[in-house]
């Protein structure tokens, strides 16, 4: 079987909760804390979960990831695709899609060009589908921070079909702080302001601790603040969210 096809890495997840540093149904989804800087050429990685309860209540929460990474000399490029569904007493509660392609180019090792495309899907939060499509520059001052700048069109929907079309900034801080080996806080801030009302902004403020057990086990655990100014009719402008996560690489 050719190498391009081959399984780098299979991960098996346990979630414990709704995975706080990888929040699909916020307003602001962080990519930032998702890129893999370490990976070289191709990689193929799945993860899952399932959570349950019979009994009183009958509860069910499956999760589905695939994520696949291309790393050459001066170009990258990744996809992420989620599925998050949980039911209660058999009515749902939860569904939740997610996907996000990234090609990135390198002009040097600290600045480099991006184009993106995304989708989202919250039911959670009254939000059918948020699509964007932007482009703009990363820059790495120092090996723990990184800074984003960009330009995106936003088409979204709610559940009830409200619509909003209009152009976004995007901007970004991000910094990693390593307490330990194997241990580091990464906090991050998002700001999207509408282009034409600056005022009429959506804001993220992420962190979170990630810890290796063995060279094989690791744990997150983090917590969000998101902020909508102009949210959709009957969803709250912020959300407070919080979760564990647990990792296996065979």
């Amino acid at each position: 079987m050719p190498t391009f096809y081959k399984f780098k890495y299979f991960y098996l997840c346990c979630s414990a909760c709704v995975l706080a540093t990888f929040s699909f149904g916020s307003p602001v989804v962080n990519i930032e804390d998702q890129r893999k800087e370490e990976l070289e050429g191709f990689t193929l990685t799945l993860s899952g979960g399932v959570d349950g309860n019979h009994g009183t209540t009958e509860r069910r929460e499956y999760e589905f990831d695939v994520r696949i990474d291309d790393v050459r000399t001066n170009w990258q490029w990744f996809l992420i695709a989620s599925s998050e569904i949980g039911s209660k007493d058999g009515v749902r509660y939860s569904d939740s899609r997610f996907l996000h392609l990234r090609l990135m180019h390198d002009f040097s090792d600290r600045v480099s060009f991006e184009n993106f495309y995304q989708y989202g899907q919250a039911v959670y939060r009254l939000q059918k589908k948020r699509v964007l499509l932007g482009s703009g520059l990363r820059y790495v001052p120092a090996p723990n921070w990184r800074i984003g700048v960009s330009a995106m069109h936003e088409s979204s929907k709610s559940l009830i079909n409200q619509s909003k079309n209009e152009w976004r900034l995007n901007a970004y801080l991000h910094h990693r702080f390593e307490i330990k080996e194997g241990t580091n806080i990464l906090s991050t801030i998002y700001l999207q302001p509408v282009v034409e009302n600056l005022d009429d902004h959506i804001l993220l403020i992420q962190s979170s601790i990630e810890f290796s057990v063995t060279d094989r086990l690791s744990i997150s655990v983090g917590i969000d603040y998101s902020h909508d100014e102009t949210p959709f009719l009957g969803a709250t402008s912020g959300e407070l969210s919080w979760g564990s996560y647990l990792s296996y690489k065979f």
